[in-house]
């Protein structure tokens, strides 16, 4: 009796220690040794850049990679806050932030680890801190060793458009009074854009803020659902949020500017809550961006864009919104730079044959009197970009690959 009580609990205490799980690490791997479509199907991906992937791994993992392949980073459960630090559009700004120990760097990206709150580390530096929830992020393995195109079906999507959403994010941007970009309300404008983001569970929005336009603050919002197979690449849609009364220059006169541009903007907002309802994981990241400052030269945009530039980003279209739905019987769609360099696109007309556009029309030389859409500053850049690009045109584009 006392020996079988003995081999029971011998047995029990091996049935525990086989119980405990393998202790997990927090490391960067080195893409130029491990391939993405490499890792075993136990490893969690949660974060990856050009050369590196953030990721988790148990020891017996490790020792089958060579020293050169990982950097072993901290172990879990994790003892603080880990924060993806992304360094400000500003090109002066090329100094690391100080905050406690920089563990590593992702292509540009600074990885911290600290303590610190999102608020108190934007009050010691300009670079823009995301909290990182080390939420998993899927991988198609299969469409990663094909090389293939996704299809995706985007009718399903298209369908969760709501118009009762769209009306009221107008609403509200109306309910300002104005947006002017010299009114004092617009960092509360920025503000309220960047909530909504943040309500639909992008948790990286934030306000980007320049003063290249008459030495003034002004906030353009950024939100970034990130891409799983090649996150350095970016399709930006966009529109900008300030509004304007062209009779006079009192920026408290009322400008609730419902289609000029709220629509855009409502655009951009509701593309974010649809995309981010569907659980959609783009292959590459989808940036959207609402602009300050537009009625006043395109600033917001002149910023963001050669921002981009300075920063080297692959920037594979720009989808811009400027008072959709505005006209009841003609969609414009304007795609740069094709038909700046009169090259028109199959089915649709060229530029110089679109007269009426709201900010000009394309059939001239553009100079400092030619008014255009935003999306010039990232076609002068080099981006490819799109104007005014209905709900039907955005899917054939991403099905097709075009995007």
């Amino acid at each position: 009796m006392k020996k079988a009580v003995l081999i029971l609990f011998a047995v029990l205490i091996l049935t525990g220690l086989a119980a405990v799980p393998a202790e997990r690490f927090l490391v960067r791997l080195d893409r130029n040794v491990i391939a993405l479509d490499k890792l075993p199907i136990s490893i969690n991906l949660f974060y990856a850049s050009r050369n590196y992937l953030l990721t988790d791994a148990d020891d017996a993992f490790l020792k089958s990679l060579p020293a050169t392949a990982y950097t072993l980073l901290d172990r879990f459960p994790l003892s603080s806050k880990w924060y993806l630090l992304t360094p400000p559009g500003n090109i002066q700004s090329t100094a690391k932030p100080a905050l406690n120990k920089i563990i590593t760097e992702l292509d540009g990206i600074v990885l911290v680890q600290t303590n610190l709150t999102e608020t108190a580390i934007m009050q010691q530096t300009d670079w823009q801190p995301v909290l990182m929830d080390f939420e998993p992020v899927r991988i198609n393995r299969s469409m990663v060793k094909a090389a293939q195109p996704s299809r995706v079906d985007f009718g399903t999507i298209l369908n969760q458009v709501n118009a009762d959403s769209i009306a009221w994010f107008i609403q509200q941007l109306q309910d300002f009074g104005t947006r002017n970009a010299h009114a004092n309300n617009r960092l509360e404008v920025a503000n309220w854009i960047r909530n909504q983001f943040l309500r639909f569970g992008i948790p990286n929005a934030q306000v980007e803020l320049f003063n290249i336009f008459q030495n003034t603050n002004q906030y353009n919002v950024v939100a970034t659902l990130p891409g799983t197979l090649t996150p350095e690449k970016y399709i930006i849609v966009g529109g900008h949020h300030d509004s304007i009364v062209f009779d006079g220059n009192d920026p408290l006169l009322t400008a609730p500017g419902a289609d000029d541009n709220a629509s855009g903007t409502a655009a951009a907002l509701e593309i974010a809550r649809v995309l981010k309802a569907s659980n959609y994981q783009p292959e590459c990241s989808i940036r959207f961006v609402t602009f300050a400052a537009e009625e006043y030269g395109l600033w917001g945009s002149k910023y963001h864009a050669q921002a981009a530039l300075n920063q080297q980003q692959d920037i594979k279209v720009m989808i811009n919104h400027d008072m959709i739905a505005n006209s009841t019987t003609i969609i414009f769609v304007v795609i740069l730079p094709l038909h700046m360099a009169g090259i028109a696109s199959p089915g649709l007309p060229r530029a110089e044959d679109m007269d009426g556009l709201q900010h000009g029309t394309f059939s001239r030389t553009i100079g400092a009197d030619q008014p255009v859409p935003l999306l010039i500053c990232f076609q002068i850049q080099g981006f490819y970009a799109t104007h005014r690009l209905d709900m039907q045109g955005l899917q054939g584009h991403l099905r097709d690959g075009q995007a």
